[in-house]
């Protein structure tokens, strides 16, 4: 029996650095002289996904690993990475390009946003667990 690398948790970590970050500040902006900061929890709707998707490798790693078969969660892995990823900087790009309103495009410039650490963590977080899914592999 091969005694299980310690490389292996590479991933489940970046997942669970992304879920604690989720809920951590990923924007802060200005507003009538006010300023706000807003997790991903607080921004909703599809940014859920993000959230979902570092639950599902955390839960799937402790699965297989229970199973003794931690390379099945590969997949599921760099699929939720990859879904997290993809959203985060979709949303990003689009908001960056301007938001139309019924007053004109709103660009982030014009209200002051500004990216904040729980953004960055949440989105290196999904990095490293994708990095971490090459350690991957089961356990004979």
């Amino acid at each position: 029996m091969e005694q299980e690398d310690k490389n292996t948790f590479i991933s489940p970590a970046g997942a669970i650095i992304a879920a604690i970050c989720f809920f951590l500040p990923w924007i802060k902006f200005s507003c009538a002289g006010q300023t706000k900061y807003a997790s991903g929890a607080d921004l909703g709707g599809i940014y859920w996904v993000v959230f979902i998707s570092a639950l599902a490798i955390i839960g799937a790693f402790f699965f297989f690993r229970s199973q003794r078969q931690v390379g099945k969660s590969k997949v599921i892995t760099i699929l939720s990475s990859i879904v997290a990823l993809g959203v985060m900087v979709f949303k990003y790009v689009n908001f960056t390009n301007g938001m139309e309103t019924e007053f004109g495009t709103i660009k982030p410039e014009d209200i002051g946003l500004e990216i904040q650490f729980g953004g960055i963590g949440t989105l290196l977080g999904f990095v490293v667990a994708l990095i971490g899914s090459q350690f991957l592999k089961s356990i004979d």
